[in-house]
């Protein structure tokens, strides 16, 4: 994040997903489906229970959206250098 007095702050997050693998009907029923387009590595992740995926290490909300515990870290941090200006 780049304020106006230039201050910065980054961060970055990584999460590993296990999928088991797919029988050649499951991939082929996905691929008809569509289901694939307009989906970041071609596969949205299903909750609570995907029928995929066997582990997840990391932020689940870094999968699905923003990063929230990053997100909650760098708050607190902005807030204890002062905020934000203006």
């Amino acid at each position: 994040m780049r304020t106006s007095d230039q201050l910065h702050w980054t961060g970055c997050e990584h999460t590993s997903i296990t999928m088991r693998a797919w029988t050649e009907t499951e991939l082929q029923s996905y691929l008809d489906s569509g289901e694939w387009m307009g989906k970041s590595g071609a596969y949205g992740l299903q909750l609570p229970h995907d029928p995929f995926v066997t582990h997840i290490e990391g932020s689940l909300s870094n999968v699905i959206g923003i990063p929230l515990e990053r997100l909650a870290t760098l708050l607190h941090e902005i807030e204890r250098a002062g905020g934000l200006p203006g």
